[in-house]
């Protein structure tokens, strides 16, 4: 019987996370350096605050879009990373 070996996790691989209507309150990426794409539009997020994103410098787009978001201070953290489109609440924002 021949064995198949199991491929490691490795979250450095992983440039692109979509989770849409997930229901989700929390979510956590700090373990994803490479992550270029974030959607996790139509979730029930209430806050960014602690979930690491400060820690993914390579993010180009970010949808946080039909959350409820309603801390605008917490947005404050996108200015520490080049985003190129933030979306949130169906408006887009390009900060370069």
């Amino acid at each position: 019987m021949a064995r198949i070996a199991m491929i490691e996790w490795n979250p450095e691989l992983i440039t692109e996370v979509t989770i849409n209507h997930g229901r989700l309150t929390v979510f956590h990426v700090s373990v994803l350096p490479n992550l270029r794409s974030l959607d996790l539009a139509h979730n029930q997020l209430a806050s960014i605050a602690g979930c690491g994103l400060e820690r993914c410098m390579q993010l180009e787009h970010v949808n946080l879009s039909h959350n409820l978001l309603a801390n605008p201070t917490e947005l404050s953290l996108f200015l520490y990373v080049v985003f190129v489109v933030v979306v949130i609440d169906s408006q887009r924002v390009r900060l370069t």
